[in-house]
């Protein structure tokens, strides 16, 4: 559910049988959210010292020796909502160096 930015309400009407309360579903969300952002930013981490080891290896650096690497994201945004009434206008952000 969490993954798929659903909630207890879908939750609840997908099982389709007695579930946890509201209050455990969140308690267990809060936690589960804390250890996927812990995760994420130490796998980001190893992942950015892979990147800046094989641009050095491949002699892309500049001036002061900083490694140099192409950066791809996706900038787009949807129209979903959690607690509040935020809808984005715009759809997508680009930058090339």
């Amino acid at each position: 559910m969490l993954l798929t930015g659903q909630d207890f309400s879908q939750l609840r009407a997908s099982l389709e049988m007695p579930c946890m309360t509201k209050e455990t579903y969140q308690n267990f969300h809060k936690n589960l959210s804390a250890v996927i952002k812990e995760v994420s930013w130490q796998k980001m981490k190893v992942a950015e010292e892979e990147e800046a080891a094989l641009a050095i290896q491949a002699g892309d650096v500049d001036n002061n020796g900083i490694p140099v690497t192409a950066v791809v994201t996706n900038g787009a945004c949807s129209r979903r909502s959690y607690a509040t009434n935020y809808n984005i206008l715009s759809g997508v952000a680009i930058r090339h160096f």
